[in-house]
């Protein structure tokens, strides 16, 4: 009885010595993760330039963990006459745009900033709606631009 419990313990201590190493290595890539959209993200804060950007593309997928479902879009905006566009993940659900060709959902315009130095790289600010303002007013921080 004695000798089964100890490899019992053994499979235990096994177990968690094979976890471990892919627990280190989930978390160095999430850091190296965050590590690439900050600086990403200064890139473009350090000059940018603001403009309309529309969204083009919506889907949500299905995590399969939790099972909860993660929304994606793809937006587009013009820099001199020139499109852009860019995918994106967000926790903001937009119901209106399961058919993007909706009405609701091609009238839906959001802030992009781009940067001045290379107009491919931008962020969006999908907490405010800006279609309906005459004379929109930018957001005084970019802490909601991803």
């Amino acid at each position: 009885m004695n000798i089964q419990k100890n490899k019992s313990e053994q499979g235990e201590g096994l177990l968690g010595c094979a976890i471990a190493p892919i627990l280190l290595v989930v978390l160095a890539y999430i850091g190296y993760q965050r590590s690439l959209d900050a600086r990403y993200k200064r890139q473009i804060a350090a000059s940018f330039s603001e403009t309309p950007g529309e969204i083009v593309a919506y889907w949500e997928e299905s995590s399969s963990e939790s099972g909860s479902r993660s929304p994606s879009i793809q937006y587009s905006y013009r820099v001199e006459g020139n499109r852009y566009s860019r995918t994106v993940r967000t926790s903001i659900h937009f119901p209106d745009c399961e058919d993007v060709t909706s009405i609701a959902c091609a009238q839906k315009r959001f802030w992009v900033i781009y940067s001045t130095e290379d107009p491919r790289k931008s962020l969006i600010n999908l907490e405010i709606q800006i279609q309906d303002i005459e004379h929109p007013k930018f957001p005084e921080t970019l802490d909601d631009f991803i």
